[in-house]
């Protein structure tokens, strides 16, 4: 199947949609250096901030596999220097390119435009038991209905960005300035509230 090849050799759907088992593979770090070369283009800065999951993150750092021990991002950097030296469109582009992968683990509340009165509400249950303690029992089922924001990213209930492209994003006005630290704090404080 198409998803276990994509799992085990580090290969990644053209389509990028995880519920389809059947389409064209490349190989990720192909994906990625052209996601990063477009965006220098697209920006014209030679600093690139990717957000990236805890899994991301680990991927591209560690050894591809026993037999192979270069990482994904030593093969991004040669890619991008064979690119840099063989295209003359490429003179646009930085001669060095970093790339700061910034952990989005904590940018957890997030939902589609269908389930955003569920996050609104799980925020503003969260409120409530701040002010009245009382209150968790309520909290508690808010939750139940909100489930993407607790559940982990191998999670099959999980939200991934093929339900956005399906169902559109919603973030909460309140939190779109919010650092990461402070999304960590608050998803810290409402898993608290729910494991009591």
């Amino acid at each position: 199947r198409a998803g276990e090849h994509t799992r085990k050799h580090g290969l990644l759907q053209l389509r990028d949609e995880p519920r389809v088992e059947s389409g064209v593979l490349i190989p990720n770090e192909v994906e990625l250096v052209v996601y990063f070369i477009v965006e220098a283009l697209r920006t014209g800065r030679a600093t690139l901030f990717h957000v990236a999951g805890p899994d991301m993150t680990g991927y591209l750092r560690h050894p591809k596999s026993a037999n192979d021990s270069r990482t994904p991002l030593e093969l991004i950097a040669r890619l991008f220097s064979a690119v840099t030296s063989r295209f003359a469109w490429s003179r646009t582009l930085p001669n060095v390119l970093r790339v700061q992968l910034v952990t989005g683990a904590a940018a957890r509340f997030v939902t589609t435009m269908e389930r955003r009165s569920r996050l609104d509400d799980l925020l503003a249950a969260a409120d409530v038991v701040g002010r009245d303690p009382s209150s968790i029992s309520e909290f508690r089922r808010t939750a139940a209905r909100c489930p993407e924001v607790f559940d982990h990213s191998r999670s099959r209930r999980y939200l991934s960005q093929s339900d956005v492209v399906d169902g559109g994003l919603y973030v909460p006005a309140r939190l779109t300035d919010s650092s990461m630290a402070e999304l960590e704090g608050l998803w810290q404080r409402l898993q608290h509230l729910l494991d009591g």
